[in-house]
């Protein structure tokens, strides 16, 4: 689970977890999974019911009432994430969060996913944010019954008012989760419906304008180019120059987003890899200097070094991704630091089964199977904060392609 690439979505996270305690409570990226020691890569007996377990309650977080302007909208939790001076108990839709749930959803072999999925990208285009970021939907706050919509419910710090944590992240995801409805034999008369060719290319023309000259893209009003955030930017590119041949019927646009994915793809090799330690690097900074990867940190300094391959931008059988999960397994596997698989290593107690997938793409099934049966263990089946609707995402891709 990307929680940002800035220290700013660390800060929400923080504020987030601080109000479960108080009341007392991904097509087209599929790889080949290859060799591992005894059957840890086949199928289990568990597995369909733990699938739909996870699936159940990524559905039950959509607001399902069709009169009011939250339908479709998928919470980050069950939990409540603001309350006011007033008891108003408000619930956070975090777009970038329900964009890789959606996706992993619709690669899980469970019923029901293309109609979750079409609700969220209905509610998504009608929530494109005209504004100061056109093609960004901002975060929402809902009360229970999916009334009360608004982006800065009142008393709440100003700095999550009209909040996005990362413009490139939450359209690209988008894009992402759109091409996945494809790949998932979603309606392309859904897709292709009137007018909505052009408010993808809002939503992908959000990327285009924070592209500079390096490849890479900024972080909204920053000049930091994360590598977190443009892996996720080339699936989303590639994603949209998929939609445009195969759903607009645009060659020419697709194209166009074709060759600004691969310009993100090369400027990632070139800019954000150290060929002296071989490993990725967590950003490129204002000043042209950069912010290396820290194997003692687990975020952002170390799971950064796997986004890379779970975006597509290399492939989890390429020496670079074989590299960088062999580095993160040795500094995090209990010796000097604990066992990621079997131990909640972050700070802020979240679990990042996304790192579990990452390694799955390289061939451990093993690892990817011990993390699955750890957070079995600590979060099933009440999902209990902090595991946000994007961890169930990627455990349920995790789940999903070692039931195969």
């Amino acid at each position: 689970m990307k929680r940002g690439a800035s220290f700013a979505r660390q800060r929400y996270f923080r504020i987030l977890a601080l109000i479960p305690a108080v009341l007392g409570v991904f097509a087209g990226m599929a790889p080949t999974v290859y060799g591992a020691p005894g059957n840890a890569c086949g199928p289990q007996p568990s597995d369909f019911n733990d699938i739909r377990t996870i699936a159940d309650w990524i559905g039950a977080l959509q607001y399902a009432n069709s009169s009011q302007s939250s339908y479709g909208a998928i919470k980050i939790h069950h939990t409540v994430a603001f309350i006011n001076q007033q008891g108003a108990q408000y619930y956070r839709v975090v777009p970038y969060n329900a964009n890789v749930a959606v996706a992993a959803l619709l690669g899980a072999p469970v019923q029901g996913k293309i109609a979750v999925a079409e609700r969220w990208i209905r509610w998504y285009l009608a929530h494109l944010n005209a504004g100061t970021a056109p093609g960004i939907v901002l975060d929402h706050w809902y009360l229970s019954d999916g009334s009360g919509e608004t982006t800065c419910p009142p008393g709440i710090d100003p700095y999550w008012c009209n909040h996005a944590d990362s413009f490139p992240s939450y359209a690209a995801t988008f894009l992402g989760a759109a091409w996945a409805y494809y790949g998932a034999g979603g309606n392309v008369g859904f897709l292709n419906a009137a007018g909505n060719k052009q408010l993808f290319e809002t939503v992908a023309g959000a990327i285009l304008n924070l592209q500079q000259t390096d490849g890479l893209v900024t972080e909204n009003n920053s000049q930091v180019r994360y590598l977190m955030d443009n892996s996720e930017v080339y699936w989303g590119l590639m994603s949209m120059a998929n939609l445009e041949a195969r759903v607009f019927n645009d060659p020419a646009a697709s194209q166009t987003y074709s060759l600004a994915a691969s310009r993100v793809r090369d400027a990632i090799s070139k800019t954000l890899f150290n060929s002296t330690t071989s490993l990725y690097r967590v950003a490129k900074l204002g000043d042209a200097s950069f912010w290396e990867a820290d194997l003692n940190v687990w975020y952002p300094g170390t799971v950064d070094i796997a986004w890379p391959h779970l975006f597509g931008v290399t492939d989890g059988g390429s020496r670079i991704a074989q590299t960088q999960m062999k580095a993160l397994d040795r500094s995090w596997d209990g010796q000097p630091n604990p066992d990621w698989t079997r131990n909640i290593v972050d700070p802020n107690h979240f679990l990042w089964p996304s790192i579990g997938y990452a390694a799955l793409l390289t061939g451990d099934c093993s690892r990817a199977r011990t993390q699955a049966s750890f957070i079995k263990a600590v979060k099933f089946p009440t999902f209990p904060w902090p595991f946000s609707v994007d961890e169930g995402g990627w455990l349920l891709s995790t789940l999903s392609r070692l039931s195969q």
